[in-house]
């Protein structure tokens, strides 16, 4: 859908424009990749944790193949709790 895809890349952008992050280093990639796939893609999902882990380390992949996991596993709580710009939701 449209509306994710727009989502999902602006949280990108937010996460390098405000908090700085430098997407090519794979814990903040990683880091944004759990935001922007828990606002987008994995929005409405019913099984929400295993969407966005799923989600984002695929993603993460597609840069670190061999780190995304151990990358995805050090962020996700942090960024599961960070809704930033939108408020919370869950």
């Amino acid at each position: 859908e449209l509306s994710e895809v727009l989502v999902h890349e602006l949280m990108h952008i937010y996460d390098v424009r405000v908090y700085n992050l430098d997407l090519q280093q794979c814990q903040n990639l990683a880091y944004s990749e759990v935001r922007a796939a828990h606002q987008a893609e994995c929005h409405n999902s019913w099984l929400k944790y295993f969407c966005v882990k799923q989600k984002a380390i695929a993603a993460t992949q597609n840069l670190f193949s061999s780190e995304a996991r151990e990358c995805i596993a050090k962020v996700f709580e942090k960024a599961m709790a960070d809704t930033t710009p939108f408020p919370p939701s869950d």
